[in-house]
């Protein structure tokens, strides 16, 4: 179901112009981090701090070209 709902996310991105996407993934998360490498993300390795939570959430930044 992930699969496919990002894929359909990806289709819509792409309708609405948008060539270069990001998003932000708490560590830990494999699931996830596993997931969008497979739809062709990749991680930029660039981490950050959430201080809306206590303590800080590390999340690492992943990115993917639509073309």
């Amino acid at each position: 179901m992930g699969s496919r709902l990002l894929g359909e996310a990806h289709e819509g991105l792409r309708r609405h112009g948008y060539r270069r996407v990001h998003l932000w993934v708490a560590d830990g998360n494999l699931r996830a981090i596993d997931l969008y490498e497979r739809h062709g993300w990749h991680t930029t390795g660039i981490t950050k701090n959430d201080g809306r939570f206590t303590p800080p959430l590390l999340e690492h930044h992943l990115a993917i070209e639509l073309g």
